[in-house]
């Protein structure tokens, strides 16, 4: 009775090692899988900003802020928030922007106090040449994009 009793203890340790093994190793074996896959994208990203730039001119925040403007005039806040920028970032790109003459503000028609943003001339130019650019998309990227 006595061994039985330590077989079975025996086994049931042995069985909770292999668990807790199997386990640990999803668990470690995860976030490095993951981390890998995250740096494949920022790479591949990257690599499209960095072409993008040299075509354009622009930054991805800056094209998206000009998109995001293609059909009306947006206040900043409202710019921070189609984005999901913090505000003090879209700012910075705002004055980016129109130091490159690509959008212009206006006040607000009931209150002065309230500043919209819009395309200019240039800029509607560039987004159109934007949207028209066949951006080649890397391979990492094609699943999201589905």
């Amino acid at each position: 009775m006595l061994i039985e009793a330590s077989t079975n203890r025996t086994q049931e340790q042995a069985n909770y090692m292999k668990d807790h093994n199997e386990l640990l190793t999803s668990l470690t074996s995860f976030p490095v899988n993951c981390i890998c896959t995250l740096r494949n994208i920022y790479k591949a990203v990257n690599q499209c900003e960095k072409e993008f730039a040299n075509k354009f001119g622009l930054t991805l925040n800056e094209a998206m802020l000009l998109c995001s403007l293609e059909t009306k005039s947006l206040c900043a806040s409202d710019l921070a928030e189609v984005t999901d920028m913090q505000c003090s970032q879209t700012s910075k790109i705002l004055k980016s922007l129109e130091d490159k003459d690509l959008i212009k503000r206006t006040l607000g028609k009931t209150d002065k106090r309230n500043m919209f943003f819009m395309l200019s001339e240039k800029g509607e130019t560039m987004l159109a040449a934007i949207n028209s650019f066949q951006q080649e998309i890397p391979d990492v990227l094609k699943p999201m994009l589905q």
